[in-house]
């Protein structure tokens, strides 16, 4: 049995609030449009320094995609969701891909489907107070065995101007570094919903 533990570990610690004020002051100012027009100078990039250098024992894969036009990706960088995403079912495989340079907005893109894309973030770098619990039959469908090899992310509803993007915390997405298997977890938690101010200090939470 798969070992329960709490996913706030994986919160930022002392540096958490310079690192929410980093994430402010990369905000593109005026919206998604410069980001989709930043990426598109970077079409067709290869995100593998292997791939860079021509290694020709990588399996490379040509993807088009919503924000990158077309790239090259290696097999081991696409993430698997056995289930899909809610919404979306039949998409299975993604790629993460940087909106800019900064590290901190990433692209979940699909595979298959270039137009089926989403901005996805960390949370911890913006809801110092976001915490909640992975239970046991998720971390054996994931094969998650330790704290260090999860990634979580929150997919983001980009709205212009950026700065009333809003983060759905109620369904985080959890992904298994080590092996590339990745679900939508579905919160059934009162404090958290699908819409919160990205930029807040953190995230609503009723009383009582």
């Amino acid at each position: 049995m798969v070992p329960f533990f709490y996913l706030n570990v994986f919160k930022p610690g002392g540096a958490g609030a310079e690192r929410r004020l980093a994430a402010e002051k990369c905000m593109p100012p005026q919206g998604l449009e410069n980001a989709k027009e930043y990426a598109h100078r970077k079409e067709r990039r290869r995100f593998s320094p292997a791939a860079k250098a021509g290694d020709p024992s990588l399996n490379m894969m040509k993807l088009h995609t919503k924000y990158h036009g077309e790239v090259e990706i290696e097999d081991a960088a696409i993430w698997h969701f056995e289930g899909g995403i809610p919404g979306f079912p039949d998409e299975k495989s993604f790629v993460l891909l940087p909106l800019l340079d900064d590290g901190i907005y990433m692209v979940l893109q699909s595979t298959a489907s270039p137009y089926v894309a989403f901005v996805v973030t960390s949370p911890f770098l913006f809801f110092r107070d976001y915490e909640f619990n992975i239970d046991d039959a998720m971390l054996e469908q994931l094969s998650i065995e330790k704290e260090e090899d999860v990634r979580v992310y929150a997919i983001l509803t980009v709205r212009d101007p950026f700065s009333e993007t809003t983060a759905n915390l109620q369904a985080p997405l959890i992904m298994n570094e080590k092996n590339h298997k990745a679900k939508q977890l579905i919160l059934n938690d009162r404090h958290y919903h699908t819409r919160h101010p990205l930029f807040a200090d953190g995230p609503d939470k009723e009383k009582g």
